[in-house]
């Protein structure tokens, strides 16, 4: 949950130096902290449907007060949502339930020649759970495998596993071009190898 609200607005546009937000998740009592040097945002539902994207640049990424070992990291998202034009100014996780959408684009860059793109259409159902086909590009996966080891070492023993998974796929190859099926929370390789399972929303 975000505690922010902007709700009954068409179009919202938002440019902040020093941003800072917290991210709970009141199930697992849980929170992580994100710090940007620069951010840059903006929500349009004018047409109908809710375009909307962010840009941040020097974000560091903490979990409960404890910032993360990463570097700085930069993030360049858009995203559209079929017949969301209401969702402006809501930043709750049911607003997405029953909607459906594409990631036109979500990009990450951990430095150090460290990049990775998504993108491809989603729907989520009316429990939260996410389904869609998603185009992965990756450079360095092995270097984004340690840094996800480092900032998660409780789940060191699923990230060793997919990494397998990934070296096998990718037969001694340094960057990953995958495509991947969610069905209803679960992630699937080539539309029927199971590795792994995303929580609904």
């Amino acid at each position: 949950d975000v505690d922010f609200g902007l709700s009954g607005m068409q179009t919202v546009r938002v440019d902040a130096t020093g941003l800072k937000a917290n991210f709970t998740n009141p199930g697992k009592g849980s929170a992580f902290q994100a710090k940007a040097e620069h951010f840059s945002g903006f929500a349009d539902g004018a047409s109908g449907d809710l375009a909307t994207g962010v840009t941040m640049e020097g974000a560091i990424l903490s979990r409960n007060g404890a910032e993360l070992p990463l570097p700085p990291l930069k993030i360049d998202a858009s995203l559209k949502i079929t017949e969301g034009g209401d969702l402006v100014g809501r930043f709750d996780r049911q607003a997405l339930y029953g909607r459906r959408g594409e990631i036109e684009r979500f990009a990450a860059n951990l430095g150090e020649g460290r990049d990775i793109i998504v993108t491809g259409p989603f729907a989520v159902d009316e429990m939260g759970r996410i389904s869609g086909k998603l185009q992965i590009e990756a450079r360095n996966v092995q270097s984004w495998l340690d840094a996800a080891r480092q900032a998660l070492p409780e789940a060191d023993g699923i990230i060793q596993s997919a990494g397998s998974l990934i070296r096998s796929y990718t037969k001694g190859n340094p960057d990953l071009s995958i495509d991947l099926t969610l069905k209803r929370g679960k992630v699937l390789i080539a539309g029927f190898i199971p590795v792994g399972e995303i929580p609904p929303l």
